[in-house]
Formats: structure tokens, sequence, C-alpha cells
């Protein structure tokens, strides 16, 4: 399973912030993603149950451990508990049905294909400077 420092900027899903290229390492950590792909997961939680993917925990498809997970927590705006996770590429597909484990019971857990809150990118942004009329 992936740890920390363990994954390149492509497995990482973030080589559009690599300016140039012109780093060390720059060929290896820009090259397509060859062991892990980072994808977004929305977790199947029965109604009352409170308990968050935290980290670390794996994710397991047909018996098999295939990824985990890199973070995740509750979703209040979409009223979901979502997590971010390293999957083998073959795997990453949206629709994708896992498994993982939260606090010891197993969880059942769909890849989604983009975000889950502003997919569009249409909410309003903020600079932190108050608007004054």
């Amino acid at each position: 399973m992936p740890q920390a420092g363990e994954v390149t900027l492509a497995e990482a899903g973030v080589t559009r912030f690599a300016r140039d290229g012109g780093f060390q390492g720059a060929k290896v950590s820009l090259a397509p993603p060859r062991k892990w792909v980072v994808a977004l997961l929305r977790l199947d939680e029965p109604a009352g149950v409170e308990a968050d993917p935290l980290g670390s925990e794996a994710i397991w498809k047909n018996g098999r451990v295939v990824g985990a997970v890199a973070s995740g927590g509750y979703g209040y705006g979409v009223g979901a508990f979502l997590a971010w996770a390293y999957l083998e590429p073959a795997l990453a597909l949206p629709g994708t049905e896992l498994e993982l484990n939260v606090a010891g019971r197993p969880r059942r857990a769909t890849i989604i294909a983009e975000a889950v809150w502003d997919p569009a990118n249409e909410r309003p942004r903020q600079d932190g400077l108050l608007a004054i009329e």
C-alpha cells in the first residue's frame, strides 16, 4: 500500500502544479501512473452510522486488497461519507464498487467521477477581501 512520500505527482493527480517539469525527479514523477491512481469514494453508509474513514484503511475488491484510503470524512454539504484513496489503476473507474473497513466494520463504497460539491465550479469564489459597496 502507498505510504507517505511514496506516491508520484501523477499518481496523486497533481501534475498541473508541476510548472515546467524542470526539477530533480521530474521524469519519474510526471510519468503516467503505473502503481496507484487517486480516486474519490462515496461510502454507502447505513442510517445512523457515524464512522469516518480517517486514512490508511485497506480497500478490498473480491477478497483482495487493491488500495488504501489516504483521507476521508463526512461531507456535510452532500450528506455522505467520502474518502480519497489510492487504487490500482485498472480498478479506478467511476462506478466501481469496493469495500473498506471503517472502525472494524466493512463498508461498501463506490468510486465517483467528479467532485460531489460544485462539480462545475459554479459557486462564487472569495479572495479573502470584503466587498465594500
